[in-house]
């Protein structure tokens, strides 16, 4: 037999999967988001909320939905942006799907009235009518 022959009997091939580099990845990976995390306020849409000296306390049930309008009047349903046209569509088939549930509203305090009013008509238009607007704690009414 050849030296080379000799040798391949000799040397078991081994197929192992080196999972360091994919560990690595997923520690970077974590390390970001756990940075940009706290950097994500406001649920990823920036609102400026109108201040006021006694907001109503907003509760983590699952029967509410947040309605969020920009300062560029950009409607977002849970972070999902929703153009004007298909707003009440979209609010129709969530009413449908369970009519109990209360949505809350929050407006860039530099919106002109007109959009908050509109928005809130559509809102009543799609089924809903227990809704609130959020706002923010002034500093001075604590």
């Amino acid at each position: 037999m050849s030296k080379y022959g000799m040798r391949e009997q000799q040397e078991e091939i081994r197929a192992e999967i080196n999972v360091t580099p994919l560990v690595d990845v997923c520690l970077v990976l974590l390390v970001i988001f756990m940075v940009i995390t706290p950097l994500m306020n406001n649920h990823g849409v920036r609102v400026k909320l109108p201040v006021t000296t006694q907001p109503v306390q907003k509760s983590d049930d699952q029967k509410e939905l947040v309605l969020t309008i920009n300062k560029d009047a950009n409607l977002f349903i849970e972070n999902v942006s929703v153009s004007r046209d298909e707003l009440k569509k979209r609010l129709t088939d969530l009413y449908q799907r369970n009519p109990a549930k209360q949505i809350w509203i929050r407006a860039d305090e530099s919106l002109a009235y007109k959009e908050v009013k509109a928005t809130m008509q559509t809102v009543q238009q799609a089924g809903f009518e227990d809704m609130s607007l959020i706002t923010q704690r002034s500093e001075s009414g604590s």
